[in-house]
């Protein structure tokens, strides 16, 4: 039976760590923005593009517009932008609604730090067999020539 969390983001966070043998495994608690625990199995053999963030952060939001023109641009291309807050529902619901993005925006039911991630943005690229394949600490242009050719030759 498939863990309804999906082994990959469990095994994400724990690549992520600075020291990964200092975090115990947890199981991750992620809700969509009606409070709905989400089945991160949906994922499965996908590429994924999880960018963790949060509403009061200027990068963050300064580099989602180039996440979405990446989104649009890889929509056809089994790939799935994911973006991650622990905020409250409330926030990144009213956040969604006034941008139009078209990510799939969930809720983190745990701090991010208990993860082990102290800076925001975070993204991690993730490829069809649920392997971190990049890791970028910090926001950037997504919708790049170069970003793109990269994102596409994710397997």
């Amino acid at each position: 039976m498939k863990n309804h969390l999906y082994l990959f983001l469990i095994s994400l966070f724990l690549f992520s760590c600075a020291n990964p043998g200092s975090i115990q495994w947890k199981k991750v608690s992620v809700s969509d923005l009606e409070g709905q625990a989400v089945d991160l199995s949906q994922y499965e053999g996908k590429r994924i593009f999880l960018n963790i963030w949060a509403t009061w952060c200027g990068p963050c939001r300064a580099e989602m517009p180039s996440m979405e023109a990446a989104r649009v641009e890889l929509e056809d291309e089994n790939f799935v932008f994911v973006a991650l807050s622990d905020e409250s529902w409330k926030q990144i619901k009213t956040f969604k609604e006034s941008t139009g993005y078209g990510f799939e925006f969930l809720r983190l039911n745990d701090p991010i730090k208990s993860l082990g991630i102290f800076s925001i943005p975070q993204t991690y690229i993730i490829n069809s067999k649920g392997e971190v394949v990049k890791s970028v600490n910090g926001s950037m242009d997504w919708s790049s020539k170069e970003s793109l050719s990269f994102l596409q030759s994710i397997p």
